[in-house]
């Protein structure tokens, strides 16, 4: 059976999202829409208030507890500070838990990015939604990482297989750094994709795209620019310390998905607009630290989300 690489094309919206499928072609610019216009107003508008979360909590109080990261923790489904369930990792339940109907997201901590906009998409859909949320814990099948690393993504197949899924989503990993380090990564991706595939033959996959990284975290920089607030972001062209542009990290994941033979989804449009990634749209706080996406923000895209996996379950690509 031959699956050929998919890409997603995305017209970017709060309300609505339309989908596409185009096979081994690279995702066009998203069209202007009211998600991105709020993106590129954010680099003009230097104050906001209020903010929701307000920045000045996040820095008296752990910032996971702002983002999907929470979940695993109050649910007591497995996450990296519970190993005695590593040999059958148990999932977190969220979205319309009775239906038929399976989403599967697995990674390192970006899937608490992501579960938030899932678990709403679900509700609205009727999917249910699991995740498999291990931090540090990167979604490539990789030889050199910790062994309760290793142990987990070999029990993972078999637990995905066990939710009999339609769609299972990898997510997160390393920002770009160079390209001996990215090409590890991608052979490590259509590893894991191969493996769970094997176990799960009749699900689509999905590479899920990095969200940006900001140079330093979004409160940290919000407090101590309350008046100059548009300077709190990064631009997609920027190099970061030990990784590269957001660009090259895009590029990466969709090497990773055309490798795997999965679908790509893209991010980018979610975030950013005219090169430049905010910290707050319009008074939403995107980022719970540097890199994790606010449990608020992720259940604004949740519409958009859900558009992306009506499209996905729609296509019937894995039986090509």
């Amino acid at each position: 059976m031959v699956r050929p690489f998919r890409t997603l094309t995305v017209i970017a919206t709060v309300v609505t999202v339309s989908v596409m499928t185009i096979v081994n072609v690279a995702p066009a610019s998203p069209a202007s829409s009211s998600l991105s216009n709020s993106i590129a107003a954010a680099r003009q508008i230097a104050r906001v208030s209020p903010i929701a979360p307000d920045p000045r909590r996040l820095n008296v109080a752990t910032p996971w507890l702002y983002s999907g990261l929470k979940y695993a923790v109050q649910e007591k489904c497995f996450r990296a500070g519970d190993l005695a369930t590593l040999a059958a990792p148990k999932p977190c339940m969220g979205g319309d838990t009775n239906s038929a109907t399976t989403i599967v997201i697995f990674g390192d901590s970006s899937v608490g990015s992501w579960t938030p906009a899932l678990r709403a998409a679900g509700k609205t859909y009727h999917w249910r939604v699991a995740s498999f949320q291990y931090e540090a814990c990167a979604m490539a099948f990789l030889a050199a990482v910790a062994p309760t690393c290793r142990q987990f993504h070999q029990a993972l197949p078999d637990a995905i297989a066990k939710l009999q899924p339609a769609v299972v989503i990898g997510v997160g990993g390393t920002a770009y750094s160079k390209q001996s380090v990215d090409t590890v990564f991608a052979a490590g991706v259509e590893k894991a994709v191969n493996a769970i595939r094997a176990k799960s033959p009749s699900a689509q996959y999905v590479v899920w795209g990095t969200t940006p990284q900001l140079p330093l975290p979004a409160a940290t920089c919000l407090n101590a620019r309350p008046t100059s607030m548009n300077t709190c972001g990064v631009s997609v062209g920027s190099r970061l310390v030990q990784s590269g542009p957001y660009s090259a990290t895009e590029a990466r994941d969709r090497r990773s998905a055309d490798l795997a033979q999965a679908t790509f989804v893209p991010v980018e449009q979610w975030f950013c607009a005219n090169g430049w990634c905010p910290a707050v749209v319009d008074h939403t706080l995107v980022y719970a630290d540097f890199m994790h996406v606010s449990e608020r923000y992720s259940q604004l895209l949740a519409p958009s989300v859900g558009e992306i996996i009506r499209g996905i379950l729609n296509s019937g690509s894995s039986a090509t």
